[in-house]
């Protein structure tokens, strides 16, 4: 659902349409799964579902191992 997600972007960057374009993006949305998914991203904030889905603020199990991911290795 890139268009509504994009909307709340655009709107936490201060460009003047992007209500409208959420608007009429959630007037598009057919489904129960849709409207749940808008509602979650509405109620959070601009880039909170992203953190989430990285999985960031938390230490994942597989965090602990990843040498990439292991910030005192950083020169």
């Amino acid at each position: 659902m890139p268009a509504p997600g994009q909307g709340i972007e655009y709107k936490a960057q201060g460009y003047e349409n992007a209500q409208r374009w959420i608007d009429n993006s959630r007037g598009r949305l057919i489904t129960g799964t849709a409207n749940r998914l808008a509602d979650e991203l509405l109620s959070q904030g601009t880039i909170d579902w992203l953190r989430t889905a990285l999985g960031e603020g938390k230490e994942s199990p597989d965090a602990q191992n990843d040498p990439c991911l292991d910030q005192s290795r950083k020169a």
